[in-house]
C-alpha cells in the first residue's frame, strides 16, 4: 500500500543555506553519519542517523528531515527517520547543551539519498479493447490498462450493475491490458479497484449501450441473388457485405466477434427458424447464404414480402428487421445486325436481383405474340441459360418466355426494325457557322450516301459513309434551315432517312453570375469550395478569360477556357468570407471585360469548436460546443464531434452531437474534432488538443497537521485531501493499520479540512482516506508534542545581504500567527517571507500561536544574522621592479559576507581579457608572483568567494624592467700614445 508519511506539524523554522549554529557552553565536535533504506512503496524508506565524536557537552538530540520537494519530518527523539519517499534529503541533528539547555548546536548532513523507483499504479478503462453491451443484454467485455505499481495486482469489482458478481476477479492479461473474465457484462456503472500491495487505484467507468445495428450494403430487393446450383431454391444470397471498420467501431467489434446473426422469413410471419452468423468467415463476395426453407423465391415476389432479421447472438430479443421483397425475374437481349437481317440472343438477367429463377429452365420463342408461331424452343437449360434466333428486318415482334422448374416465367419481346442516323452539333460562338456531325447507328449496310440541302433545295453537302469511314461532318450557317437525307443504295430493306434541321442561333454573354459551389468533399477543409462562373444568357466561347480577385486569404485565380459552355467551375480553393470580383473577357477578340461582384460568407467552417470539462470518477468529461457553420450560418443539425486521436492503448471513438459528452479515461494527449459527417471515419474540419492526466488523490501538505496542546493532553489530527473527486472520507487506524480506532468516519464534502480529537504526542496512527471514486491509500501520521521545551529552531542563523528570510511555523488549525522582529517588523502570516534582507534586519524573531483546539498559546523564537554586503577594498599598489627580482606580495582587503573566504588568483596578458587561473596559486589573501626574466608588465587580480557570492578585485600590475649595472666602475681607461 502506497504510504506517504507526512510530517504532522511544520515546525516554525527558518530555511537557510548552511547548517551551523554556535551556542553557549557547546561545541560542534560531534559527527553525524547516516544509513538509508530504499522506499519500495510510495513512502516507506528509512534514514538511520548516528552521532559520534565528542558528545561530552551534549544532553540529548533531536532529529529532523527536510527536502526541496517540501517533504519534512519534524524533530523527533528517535534517530530512525521513517516513512520517507524516494528522493534526496537534508538531515538535521539538533543537540542541546549539557550545562545550559536553553542553547543548542545544529549539524546538517546534506544530499542523503533514499532510493526507490516506485510509481503508483494507474488503472484506465480502455474503450477500444472493451466491448459495449446491447440494451437488455449481457454481452459486454471489460478491458483495463494498468501501468506502474509493483506489477502484482489484485482486481476487485466493488460497484457494478445488478446481476454482476462483485468481489475479487482474476483477469486475462496481455502485456499491460487486463480483460475481466467472461463476456457477459451488462451496460452500466462500474468501479474496479487495483491493489498492488502499496496503493489502491480505482478505475471508475461506464460501460455504454450499443444503439442500433449496422446496415446492409443493400436495403431492398437489390440485395438478393439466386443460388444457381440449388435446384430447390430454398437458399438465397443476401448481399450484406462487411461492416465498416471505421464508420462505427462498436458495430465492427460485434461483427468481428461473430455476435450478429442474420435470418429471413415471410413478412408478418414471425421470426426466422434458420440463422447465419454475419462475419467475414461466412461472406462470399459480400454475400451471406440464407436458408429460406420451406419457401422459394416466388413466395416473396411483390406484393408478397420477405423480412431480413439481424439479432444479437445470445440475446435473441434484441433484433432489427428490414422489410422488402424479391423482384420478379427479367430477361435481357443483345443484337447482331447484318445488312439484310438481325440476330438476337436472349437470356435471364443472370445471377443478380433480376434473375431469381430456379434452374434448370425451359424457353420458347414465338413470332407475333406469346402464343404465335413457334420460332424455337429449349429445355433443361442450366445456368447460364440463353436462346439465339434470327429475324428479318421489319418482320414484327418476337416473344421470348423462360420458365423455371417451379413454373415461374420471365418474358420479353424484341422488334426487328432498322436503326437510323445519328446527328450532333458543335457550336462556334465566335463564328457565323456551326459544325454538324453525322453517323449511322449500328447499321452495317454500306455505302450510305448523305445529302444536305438548304431550305431552297440547293445541295450544300454530299458524302458517302463506308465501313472504314462511318461518320462525317460539315459546317452550316447559323439562322438557316437545312434538310438531311441518308440513302443505302445497295440495300433493298434499308429505308431512306430524312430529317429537317431547324435554324440554329447563338449569342455571346452580356453579363455573368458568380456563385459558390461546394460538395461533401469540402467538409474536410475550412472554407473550401469552388466559384462557378455562368453567363446570364448565351454561351461563352473558347478562349474566354476569367480572373477572380478576393479578400485576404484568397489566392487570385485566372483561367482561359478550352471549350464553350454555359458554366465554368474554377479550381477548388480556400474561399474566406469577403467580396469577390470577376472580370470576364470573351475569346472572340473583344477586350471589353464584363465585371461581377459578389459577397460570400465563407463555406464550411469549424472555427467555433471549443469545449468545457469536468473531472469525474470516470475521467475527464469533455463536453464540446460550437456549431459547424455553412456560409456563416450555424448548422446544429449537421454538427458532430469525435476524438480524432488519443493514447496508443485506445480511446473512445463514439460520435457525439451538441449537448453530449465523451470521457477521457486514460492519461495522454487527445485531439477533439468537429465534423459534418456522423460516422467515426468522417473527416474533421477543425480540431483542438487536450492533454489529460488523471488526478491522484493525496494529502494537502499545507492543510494537514497534528499536535498535542501545551495546556492539557488534548491531541488534534487535522486532515485535508486534494486532487481527488470530492467528497473525501477519512478513517483513523492504529499504527500497524490493523485495528480501527473507535471514531466515526470523517467526511470532507467540498475538500474542506476535517479533524480527529484523539491520541497523544509522539504517537503514530494510520489514516485511511479515499475519494468518491474509491481511490486512496493508508498514510501514517505522527502527533507532535507542543509541550516539548524547544520545537522551533533555525537550521542556520546566517543570511546574505539581499537574500530572502523565510520564516515557517507549524500548521495548528484555523488560527492566528503573530510574528514580531527587529525594527518593529510584524506579520500575521503563518509562513512570512522577508525579501532583500539587510544587516539591520539581524535580531530575534518571535512567534505566538494559539492552536485552534488548545487553550494556551505556543511561543518560540529564532535569531537571525544578516551579513553585510561582500565588498572588495584596498589592493596592493602597482609595482615597478627589475627583472629577476621577486615582487612584493599582492593582496586585496575584503569586508562583509560570512568572513569565511576562498581566494582564486588570476593573470591576464593585457589586463583586459584572457584572464585565467594561476596554477599553484595559494588559497590565501596574499599572493607573491614569481620573478620574471622578460621585461614587460604583468597583470593580476583575485576572485574572493564565500557563502554569499563572489567579488573580483581591481587589477594589480607588476612592471618588470631591464636594469643596467656598471662593471668595475673604478678602473681608469688609458689610451695609447703614438
Amino acid at each position: 500500500m502506497k504510504q506517504l508519511y507526512y510530517k504532522i506539524i511544520y515546525l516554525c523554522l527558518f530555511i537557510f543555506s548552511v547548517g551551523n549554529i554556535t551556542a553557549q557552553d557547546c561545541d560542534l565536535n560531534f559527527t553525524v553519519s547516516t544509513q538509508s533504506t530504499a522506499s519500495t512503496c510510495q513512502a516507506n524508506g528509512t534514514i538511520t542517523v548516528t552521532m559520534g565524536g565528542d558528545l561530552s557537552n551534549i544532553s540529548h538530540a533531536q532529529y529532523g528531515l527536510t527536502s526541496a520537494s517540501g517533504f519534512t519530518i519534524n524533530p523527533q527523539e528517535s534517530n530512525v527517520l521513517r516513512n520517507i519517499p524516494a528522493g534526496t534529503y537534508s538531515v538535521t541533528v539538533r543537540a542541546f547543551c549539557l550545562k545550559n539547555t536553553e542553547y543548542s548546536v545544529v549539524k546538517t548532513a546534506a544530499n542523503i539519498t533514499v532510493g526507490g523507483t516506485y510509481k503508483v499504479p494507474v488503472a484506465s478503462f480502455i474503450a477500444s479493447s472493451s466491448r459495449k453491451s446491447y440494451p437488455g443484454c449481457k454481452t459486454g467485455i471489460i478491458a483495463l490498462e494498468v501501468l506502474n505499481g509493483s506489477g502484482n495486482y489484485t482486481f476487485n469489482v466493488v460497484e457494478a450493475p445488478e446481476g454482476v458478481t462483485k468481489g475479487t476477479v482474476v483477469p486475462n492479461r496481455s502485456t499491460n491490458l487486463y480483460t475481466l473474465p467472461d463476456q457477459n457484462y451488462p451496460a452500466g456503472k462500474y468501479v474496479v479497484t487495483v491493489y498492488d500491495g502499496c496503493y489502491t487505484a480505482a478505475c471508475n467507468f461506464t460501460l455504454e449501450d450499443v444503439i442500433g445495428f449496422p446496415t446492409f450494403a443493400n436495403t431492398s430487393y437489390t440485395g438478393f441473388t439466386p443460388v444457381t446450383t440449388d435446384a430447390s431454391c430454398h437458399s438465397v444470397n443476401w448481399y450484406a457485405s462487411s461492416v465498416s471498420s471505421t464508420a462505427n467501431p462498436d458495430y465492427y467489434r460485434y461483427y468481428q466477434d461473430g455476435m450478429y446473426e442474420v435470418g429471413a422469413a415471410p413478412t408478418g410471419g414471425g421470426m426466422p427458424t434458420a440463422w447465419k452468423t454475419w462475419n467475414a468467415a461466412n461472406l462470399i463476395s459480400g454475400n451471406l447464404l440464407l436458408n429460406i426453407s420451406p419457401y422459394t423465391y416466388s413466395d416473396f415476389f411483390s406484393p408478397k414480402g420477405i423480412s431480413i432479421y439481424t439479432r444479437i447472438k445470445g440475446c435473441e430479443t434484441n433484433y432489427t428487421k428490414l422489410d422488402t421483397y424479391m423482384y420478379q425475374p427479367l430477361l435481357t437481349s443483345s443484337v447482331t445486325r447484318t445488312c439484310e437481317n438481325i440476330s438476337y440472343t436472349v437470356q435471364p438477367q443472370g445471377a443478380n436481383y433480376y434473375g431469381l429463377l430456379c434452374y434448370p429452365l425451359s424457353v420458347s420463342v414465338n413470332k407475333g405474340s406469346a402464343v404465335g408461331e413457334v420460332v424455337t424452343t429449349g429445355s433443361n437449360l442450366a445456368y447460364p441459360a440463353s436462346v439465339k434466333f434470327a429475324a428479318d428486318y421489319n418482320s414484327g415482334y418476337y416473344y421470348i418466355t423462360f420458365t423455371d422448374k417451379n413454373g415461374v416465367k420471365a418474358s420479353t419481346n424484341v422488334s426487328s426494325t432498322r436503326s437510323t442516323f445519328s446527328l450532333s452539333y458543335t457550336e462556334d460562338y465566335c463564328s457565323t457557322q456551326y459544325r454538324l456531325t453525322y453517323s449511322t447507328t449500328s447499321n452495317p449496310c454500306y455505302p450510305a450516301n448523305v445529302t444536305i440541302k438548304d431550305e431552297g433545295g440547293a445541295i450544300v453537302h454530299t458524302y458517302t459513309l463506308t465501313s472504314s469511314n462511318t461518320s462525317g461532318s460539315f459546317y452550316l450557317d447559323y439562322g438557316k434551315k437545312y434538310f438531311f437525307e441518308g440513302v443505302y443504295p445497295n440495300s433493298t430493306t434499308s429505308p431512306t432517312y430524312t430529317y429537317a434541321i431547324p435554324a440554329r442561333t447563338t449569342t455571346l454573354p452580356s453579363a455573368y453570375n458568380l456563385t459558390l459551389y461546394y460538395t461533401s468533399s469540402n467538409y474536410c477543409t475550412e472554407d473550401q469550395g469552388q466559384l462557378v462562373v455562368s453567363p446570364t444568357s448565351g454561351v461563352f466561347p473558347i478562349g474566354t478569360t476569367f480572373t477572380i480577385t478576393g479578400p485576404a486569404g484568397y489566392t487570385t485565380q485566372t483561367v482561359k477556357t478550352t471549350s464553350a459552355s454555359t458554366s465554368y467551375y474554377m479550381p477548388v480553393t480556400k474561399l474566406p468570407a469577403g467580396t469577390y470580383i470577376l472580370n470576364a473577357v470573351n475569346g472572340c477578340g473583344n477586350t471589353d471585360p464584363k465585371t461581377t461582384t459578389v459577397t460570400l460568407n465563407g463555406v464550411y467552417s469549424g472555427k467555433k469548436l471549443d469545449y468545457k470539462y469536468e473531472n469525474t470518477c470516470d475521467g475527464m468529461k469533455v463536453s464540446p460546443f460550437g456549431n459547424i457553420t455553412l456560409r456563416g450560418v450555424d448548422q446544429p443539425s449537421t454538427t458532430f464531434y469525435r476524438l480524432v486521436s488519443g493514447p496508443t492503448s485506445g480511446y473512445d471513438k463514439t460520435v457525439i452531437k451538441p449537448g453530449e459528452s465523451v470521457t477521457l479515461g486514460t492519461d495522454g494527449t487527445y485531439e477533439l474534432g468537429i465534423m459534418v459527417g456522423s460516422t467515426a471515419d468522417a473527416c474533421v474540419i477543425n480540431k483542438v488538443t487536450i492533454i489529460y492526466t488523471k488526478p491522484r488523490i493525496t494529502l494537502d501538505v499545507t492543510g494537514t497537521g497534528g499536535y498535542e496542546c501545551v495546556d492539557n493532553p488534548t491531541s488534534i489530527i487535522l486532515l485535508k485531501a486534494t486532487n481527488g473527486v470530492t467528497p473525501y472520507y477519512f478513517e483513523l487506524w492504529n499504527e500497524d493499520n490493523t485495528v480501527k480506532i473507535n471514531l466515526p468516519e470523517a467526511k470532507s464534502v467540498n475538500g474542506e479540512q476535517v479533524s480527529f480529537k484523539y491520541g497523544k504526542g509522539n504517537e503514530t496512527y494510520t489514516i485511511r482516506f479515499r475519494d468518491n471514486c474509491s481511490g486512496g491509500f493508508p498514510q501514517k501520521v505522527t502527533i507532535s508534542d507542543l509541550r516539548t521545551p524547544r520545537i522551533v529552531y533555525a537550521t542556520s542563523k546566517e543570511v546574505c545581504a539581499g537574500a530572502t528570510i523565510e520564516l515557517k511555523c507549524i500548521t495548528l488549525g484555523t488560527t492566528e500567527y503573530k510574528w514580531t522582529g527587529p525594527n518593529n517588523w510584524s506579520s500575521d502570516k503563518q509562513n512570512p517571507i522577508i525579501t532583500n534582507a539587510q544587516a539591520n534586519m539581524s535580531g530575534v524573531y518571535k512567534v505566538s500561536v494559539k492552536p485552534e483546539f488548545c487553550g494556551d498559546p505556543v511561543l518560540d523564537q529564532v535569531e537571525i544574522k544578516v551579513y553585510e554586503p561582500l565588498t572588495a577594498g584596498v589592493i596592493t599598489a602597482n609595482q615597478k621592479i627589475c627583472v629577476r627580482t621577486t615582487p612584493k606580495a599582492l593582496s586585496c582587503a575584503v569586508t562583509g559576507g560570512s568572513g569565511i573566504y576562498t581566494y582564486q588568483w588570476q593573470s591576464s596578458p593585457d589586463g583586459i581579457s584572457g584572464w585565467s587561473n594561476i596554477p599553484g596559486a595559494p588559497n590565501t589573501v596574499l599572493y607573491t608572483p614569481a620573478s620574471q626574466v622578460t621585461a614587460k608588465t604583468y597583470y593580476y587580480r583575485v576572485i574572493v568567494t564565500d557563502a554569499c557570492g563572489s567579488i573580483t578585485s581591481n587589477t594589480m600590475t607588476v612592471d618588470f624592467t631591464s636594469c643596467f649595472i656598471p662593471v668595475n666602475p673604478h678602473i681608469n681607461v688609458r689610451t695609447s700614445k703614438k
